[in-house]
């Protein structure tokens, strides 16, 4: 399940992430562009970059904390 929003947060603590399917859930530095060439190799690279965090989703619909730090 792919969901593309803006929020606007602060870069320090959590925020909560839930999706009714396991995977991995993405937050994006505004500094990056994501479109729908953008592939879980590139948001992977930009993680290492230090511009993407992310946290796996090992359980549907529960609550998971995906760092906003960063």
């Amino acid at each position: 399940a792919t969901l593309n929003t803006t929020v606007t947060t602060k870069n320090t603590g959590n925020i909560s992430v839930q999706s009714s399917e396991t995977g991995t859930a993405y937050l994006v530095h505004s500094s990056i562009t994501v479109d729908a060439n953008t592939t879980q190799a590139n948001l992977d690279a930009f993680a290492l970059a230090d511009k993407v965090n992310k946290v796996t989703i090992a359980t549907v619909d529960t609550a998971t904390d995906l760092a906003a730090t960063g």
